[in-house]
């Protein structure tokens, strides 16, 4: 066995877990997305005249206050 195959071996093997957590980081992108849009549907609908009464309402606990810069990108909501 060269160390040539072995590398080969080894860099198909990362790009296989690349690919897997791939699939899963978006899977549970997808799922917090559908939260996400549920919550914002509620808040929309209750049609607060100020932020300070959304904030206090939503919590500053909240996991969605939480999400990562990337995922309030693709979610196209606005953050304050």
């Amino acid at each position: 066995m060269s160390f040539q195959f072995l590398k080969i071996c080894f860099n198909n093997d990362l790009r296989r877990l690349r690919i897997l957590k791939r699939f899963l980081f978006y899977k549970i992108q997808r799922n917090e997305f559908y939260r996400l849009e549920e919550i914002r549907n509620e808040m929309l609908n209750m049609k607060f005249e100020n932020r300070e009464s959304v904030k206090q309402t939503a919590g500053t606990s909240s996991w969605v206050l939480y999400l990562k810069k990337r995922q309030q990108n693709k979610s196209n909501w606005q953050w304050w």
